[in-house]
């Protein structure tokens, strides 16, 4: 698995720049893996691609089912990953 992009979220929203990311990360080869991106549970749709698979960021005493339950809504039958603990 290859990160597209992280915590993009907090910072802003800005599709055209996540997707000029993508485009350049599958330019240099990076196709025959799974691309991902990643971001705080609160703002992960903000940036998300629908051709990617979406992770989320957390940290110790947050209710983790509830942080996974809201991204197993939003992407049906994607992975469950925390991408950074």
């Amino acid at each position: 698995m290859v990160q597209v992009k992280n915590e993009y979220g907090a910072y802003g929203e800005d599709k055209v720049y996540v997707l000029a990311i993508r485009d350049i990360m599958e330019g240099t080869g990076f196709m025959d893996v799974p691309l991902f991106q990643c971001n705080w549970s609160s703002n992960y749709q903000l940036n998300g691609l629908d051709d990617l698979l979406w992770t989320i960021n957390f940290w110790a005493g947050l209710n983790i089912d509830a942080q996974f339950k809201s991204l197993s809504e939003s992407r049906h039958g994607s992975p469950l990953m925390c991408s950074e603990f």
